[in-house]
């Protein structure tokens, strides 16, 4: 196996079998973003403010209105001023058109204040997208690596097998020629029983990941696949104050939360015009379709200007003005809390990647000397040296072995994603950092090989 190098290149898990489905990690992201249910809700929820835009930008164009009375009377009231001369005063049906247009002039700004707002809510609800994704990432990522991990654990748990069977199989023909004891047969048949029950374990354990994995990509659950070989490539990271600096430039939470604070003080400053003048302009042209009687008018048109200015409104938008004043204050509140958290998840994921990069250099060595033990054991053993309690234990070591390495690999690559998750970003290196400084320690996860 080839050792830890400069920096992460690939981590992988040999697919046990063939299956008419392959699911890489790009198809899996790919699938939970078009299949997530707090994806969809989300996009509805955008979909909403972007029609409260354009409801508010409409409030700023004119009116036109359109409106018909129709009036139906028992009987026509009819003068007379002479015999001979009648004429209707009242017709029996009486129809009225009347077309107007109305236009509320914004002269103190308020419903242009109302727009900005509601644009930015919009873009801080499209950012609310991107959060929720960069959270969805991370599982699909977690769920995937959760899978290879326990494919790897299948697969030490197949060697250990094996072994047990090789020398269980060893053990019985030395027993069948008197050479071996029948307690050291039985202590061969009980790992063999044990490693069978680990196999076991571990493939149950592998069917419970794959259904996990199916949960978070919001698929039936017993949808088959096999996962494809997982290859990612670690930039050079920066120091830690950097990669946090960076983070709360890239984090789409934060941008959400500072688009927010944007919008919320349009909306405080459209409620301090709540004492300003309002000015409305109304134009009707109305049409009487029967008109009859005394200088009768077939239409009639008027223009009006309406000022109003308010004096004195029981302080009702001086509480409005202080309300939202403290939404304001509320929000920049919990923006510094969010900065708090992104710099301490940047910094646990560093420090975790940093932690499983050593645990898989020291288990790697590890499973290279229980290699060695084992050989020797065996070797001992069958030039009669060594006891079958020491080929056992050798086993149990190097499986043991083989587990932390797998375990400490995906871990590995577990805190990288996580690393990702707290950036807000997939791809970044040191030269987007502020001050780009590499850390030691950084190394490579390399494929795993097969034994």
């Amino acid at each position: 196996m080839s050792m830890i190098t400069s920096s992460l290149m690939a981590v992988g898990a040999l697919l046990s079998a063939q299956s008419t489905s392959t699911l890489s990690l790009d198809r899996a992201l790919a699938l939970a973003e078009a299949n997530a249910f707090d994806v969809l809700i989300q996009r509805t929820t955008v979909e909403s403010q972007r029609q409260r835009l354009m409801q508010a930008k409409a409030a700023l164009n004119p009116r036109l209105g359109l409106n018909t009375v129709y009036t139906r009377f028992d009987k026509e009231n009819v003068a007379s001023i002479g015999p001979g001369q009648s004429f209707v005063t009242q017709p029996l049906n009486s129809t009225n058109v009347t077309a107007s247009l109305t236009y509320d002039i914004d002269i103190a700004g308020s419903a242009r204040k109302q727009i900005d707002a509601q644009r930015r809510t919009l873009t801080a609800q499209e950012y609310g997208v991107q959060a929720i994704l960069n959270e969805l990432r991370l599982s699909v990522k977690s769920s995937y690596v959760t899978v290879l991990r326990a494919q790897g654990q299948v697969k030490v748990a197949e060697q250990a097998l094996e072994l047990s069977k090789a020398r269980r199989d060893q053990a019985k023909r030395q027993f069948e020629a008197d050479s071996a004891a029948r307690v050291d047969l039985t202590r061969f048949e009980a790992q063999v029983s044990q490693a069978e029950a680990d196999l076991v374990s571990a493939k149950n354990s592998l069917a419970n990941a794959k259904n996990g994995l199916n949960q978070v990509l919001s698929r039936p659950i017993e949808t088959e696949s096999e996962l494809e070989v997982l290859t990612v490539d670690v930039p050079t990271l920066a120091s830690p104050d950097a990669l946090v600096d960076l983070a709360v430039k890239s984090r789409p939470d934060v941008k959400r939360t500072e688009t927010t604070i944007l919008a919320l003080k349009d909306v405080r400053r459209s409620e301090e015009t709540g004492d300003d003048p309002t000015l409305n302009f109304n134009m009707s042209h109305q049409r009487n379709l029967n008109a009859t009687g005394l200088n009768p008018r077939t239409f009639q048109t008027t223009s009006t200007f309406t000022l109003s200015i308010p004096i004195f409104d029981q302080g009702i938008t001086r509480s409005r003005v202080k309300a939202a004043r403290q939404d304001e204050a509320s929000a920049k509140i919990q923006l510094d809390q969010l900065k708090l958290n992104v710099s301490q998840q940047v910094r646990n994921a560093l420090n975790d990647y940093n932690t499983a990069s050593a645990r898989l250099k020291n288990g790697l060595d590890q499973e290279r000397l229980a290699e060695e033990v084992y050989r020797i054991s065996v070797v001992r053993r069958d030039a009669g040296e060594g006891t079958y309690v020491e080929v056992v234990d050798s086993i149990n070591q190097l499986t043991q072995a083989r587990n932390n390495v797998v375990n400490s690999r995906y871990d590995t690559l577990l805190a990288y994603f996580q690393l990702q998750r707290a950036i807000g970003k997939d791809r970044f290196d040191a030269t987007e950092a502020a001050t780009p400084a590499p850390l030691s320690g950084q190394t490579t996860l390399v494929r795993e090989e097969s034994k």
